[in-house]
C-alpha cells in the first residue's frame, strides 16, 4: 500500500520540472537584463564625466575659448554615444571657490538617463568637468 502511495506521488508530479524551469528561468532572464541595464547606465555616465572634464581641459588651453571646449565635450559623446546625449552642454568661466584668484573652466553637460536601452526619460543627469586656466588670466 506504501509503495502504491509513492508511486502515485511520483506520478502527481510528472512534468512539473519543465514548468518550474520555465517560471526561473524567466526571473534569471529578467535579472540578467536588469544588471546589464545598469553597467550601460554607469558606462554612459562616465563617458558623459570623461567628455566633460576633456572639455573643460581644452578649453582650458592658451589660445582656445569657451566654445572650442564645449564642441570638444560634443565631438567626444557623438563618437561614443548618439548626439541626443550632447544636447545640454555650457561652458563657464569661474574662480577657485577656496582660493579666488584662481580660474577655472566648468563644462556643464546635460544627458537623458537610459532606462531601457539608451532611450531615457525627461530626467537627466547634470556632470560637471573643471580645469585651471594655462598661464593664469583667462585670454580668448
Amino acid at each position: 500500500m506504501r509503495r502504491e502511495a509513492a508511486v502515485h506521488g511520483l506520478r502527481a508530479q510528472r512534468g512539473s520540472a519543465p514548468v518550474a524551469f520555465a517560471m526561473t528561468a524567466a526571473w534569471v532572464v529578467l535579472l540578467a537584463l536588469a544588471v546589464m541595464q545598469l553597467a550601460l547606465s554607469f558606462h554612459v555616465r562616465t563617458i558623459v564625466i570623461d567628455a566633460a572634464g576633456e572639455g573643460a581641459r581644452y578649453a582650458a588651453l592658451k589660445g582656445n575659448d569657451l566654445d572650442a571646449g564645449a564642441s570638444r565635450a560634443a565631438e567626444l559623446i557623438n563618437a561614443a554615444l548618439t548626439q541626443d546625449f550632447a544636447q545640454g552642454i555650457d561652458a563657464r568661466l569661474t574662480t577657485h571657490p577656496k582660493d579666488p584668484g584662481v580660474e577655472l573652466i566648468e563644462m556643464h553637460v546635460e544627458a537623458p538617463i537610459p532606462v531601457i536601452g539608451l532611450i531615457g526619460p525627461k530626467a537627466s543627469m547634470h556632470c560637471v568637468g573643471r580645469a585651471l586656466v594655462e598661464g593664469g588670466a583667462y585670454e580668448p
